[in-house]
This record gives structure tokens, C-alpha cells and sequence, in this order.
């Protein structure tokens, strides 16, 4: 039996290759369900098909993976939609009064005109975004990269930490 404390720093994937990988498998649960169930625009009541969002959320409980996971899989299908910041859809005058987490994704995919191809085609374009970050992190740790300087210097970069 492996120890945590007999691992070293250089066995260990980066923070995010799990991540990355948990990120693949919600984005094409989301896609099954949606193949399988059916795709569903502008529903008010609950149907068996399924929206983005709800495929989405459906895809997440049912792999069992954690909300970081989660985040993951969002930041990825956030990318193929060039979807805003979140708190850009939420105001003061807003009348469900909280930040609803598929609120762009439901605005996305109700929109006139916009097709289940599309839909799916969204989920394929997150799908080979997450596999992309997912294969470069993988390629960090085989190359010895020092993730703890690389996240330093994301954090420098995002103004978290002085230069």
C-alpha cells in the first residue's frame, strides 16, 4: 500500500488533470442525456428531455463528482459559449433575487431559432476544451514542470499576490 507520505511531489498529477478529466466525463454525460432524453426548449413545467442547464446539472449529480468538478465542466462550456461573467446576469432589480449558476446556459439555449445540433455541437466544442486543458496539464507533470511556481505566477498575474 502507497503511503501519502512515500508519494512524492513529482508522482502527483497537477491539481487540475483530475479535474480536467472529471470535466470530460460531466460535458459527455450532459451530451448522452440530451441524445437519450430528448433536447427541450422554453419548458415551464418538468419534461423528461432535457435543456443545457438541466443536462448539465443532471449529468453532474448523476456522475457523482464534486462542485469543483463541476466548475470545471462550466468553465468549458462557459468557453464554447463565450458565455459572460455571471455576475453580469445578476442585478439588484433582478426578480428572482438570487444568481441562478445556469441562468446563461438556459438564455442560451432558449434562444429563437437555436437547434439541438447547436446545442450539441457546444457540448462537443467544451468537451475538446476540457480534454485540451486535461492533456496540458498531464503534459506539465511528465515534462517536471513546478506547478507550485507555475500557480504562483497565475496568481502574481491575476493580482492575488504582489509581483
Amino acid at each position: 500500500m502507497i503511503s501519502a507520505s512515500s508519494v512524492t511531489a513529482q508522482d502527483q498529477l497537477p491539481l487540475n488533470v483530475e479535474e480536467w478529466q472529471s470535466a470530460v466525463q460531466i460535458l459527455q454525460a450532459a451530451k448522452t442525456a440530451i441524445e437519450e432524453k430528448g433536447w427541450q426548449q422554453g419548458a415551464t413545467e418538468p419534461t423528461e428531455a432535457r435543456c443545457l442547464a438541466t443536462a448539465m446539472e443532471d449529468a453532474w449529480l448523476r456522475e457523482r463528482k464534486s462542485l469543483v468538478d463541476f466548475e470545471y465542466a462550466k468553465l468549458a462550456l462557459d468557453q464554447a459559449l463565450d458565455a459572460p461573467d455571471a455576475s453580469s446576469l445578476t442585478s439588484t432589480n433582478d426578480p428572482l433575487a438570487v444568481p441562478y449558476w445556469g441562468r446563461y446556459y438556459m438564455y442560451w439555449n432558449d434562444a429563437k431559432g437555436r437547434t439541438e445540433e447547436q446545442v450539441l455541437a457546444a457540448l462537443d466544442k467544451a468537451i475538446a476544451y476540457a480534454e485540451g486543458r486535461r492533456q496540458e496539464s498531464s503534459e506539465l507533470k511528465r515534462s517536471g514542470s513546478d506547478v507550485e511556481s507555475f500557480d504562483r505566477e497565475m496568481m502574481r498575474s491575476l493580482g492575488f499576490v504582489d509581483p
